[in-house]
């Protein structure tokens, strides 16, 4: 397994149902980990690259309905 970690920024506002959508994130297999920061507008989400790709997660970051924006990687 390989872990890479995914921070987007986003532009605001996001609210409870964004939230609750962002939360049926932990149940996707290969997601391990989410950090979401409303004060600097950034979600942080580490991931196995063995089973996802940073556009996957992106893709269900806008499904939740969170306006990404800047999308950056790190390796963890």
């Amino acid at each position: 397994m390989t872990f890479l970690e995914a921070e987007f920024s986003y532009a605001p506002p996001v609210g409870e149902r964004e939230l609750t959508a962002l939360n049926n994130l932990h149940d996707v297999y290969g997601i391990r980990l989410m950090k979401f920061n409303q004060q600097t507008n950034t979600v942080k989400i580490e991931y196995d690259a063995s089973r996802l790709i940073k556009s996957d997660i992106e893709f269900m970051l806008r499904n939740a309905g969170i306006r990404v924006q800047n999308p950056t990687r790190k390796a963890a």
